[in-house]
């Protein structure tokens, strides 16, 4: 959501959606795969239909596509990580003014209920808790239980299903 009505805040599924994991949990796949073609390829009968079809380079050649196609979706990846931490960036700079003016921080009330809604920020921490990378959900937890002073543990579901709660009482 927003500061002070200043509007919807892009949110992860507003940026991309997605779960964000797919050419890291396959490219150990495809790079094997790749290798393994031009392992074989020698190995094939110099009359195999495909070679005779595609030519002698045929594994070399399965190969340069195979690599071309993991690029392609490398630069996906790093466009759609980009378009994630501009929305993050994009709500940072939202939370400034509130930041400025102290109605922003840590509280023994929590800052959920004190006029600054920070929905959007705590949607993307939540989807940070889905991250590979251990510190990453270290500093997400951290921050939402500075936002929230709620410690729900590193588990995106047991927050979705409190948040879930939480906006339902609002």
């Amino acid at each position: 959501m927003s500061v002070a009505g200043d509007g919807p805040a892009a949110t992860p599924a507003s940026v991309g959606g997605g779960n964000g994991h797919g050419p890291r949990l396959v490219a150990p796949l495809v790079l094997l795969g790749l290798a393994g073609i031009v392992l074989v390829e020698p190995l094939l009968a110099s009359d195999s239909w495909l070679r005779r079809t595609l030519g002698p380079d045929v594994g070399l050649r399965f190969a340069v596509v195979g690599l071309c196609v993991y690029v392609a979706l490398l630069i996906l990846e790093r466009r759609h990580t980009g378009q994630l931490l501009r929305a993050i960036l994009e709500e940072l700079r939202r939370l400034r003014p509130a930041v400025a003016a102290g109605r922003v921080g840590a509280s023994t009330e929590g800052s959920v209920g004190r006029g600054v809604d920070h929905r959007a920020a705590v949607d993307i921490l939540v989807k940070a808790l889905e991250s590979d990378d251990a510190q990453v959900r270290a500093n997400a937890h951290t921050h939402l239980v500075r936002l929230t002073d709620m410690d729900l543990g590193e588990d995106p579901a047991a927050w979705r299903r409190a948040l879930a709660e939480h906006r339902a009482d609002d």
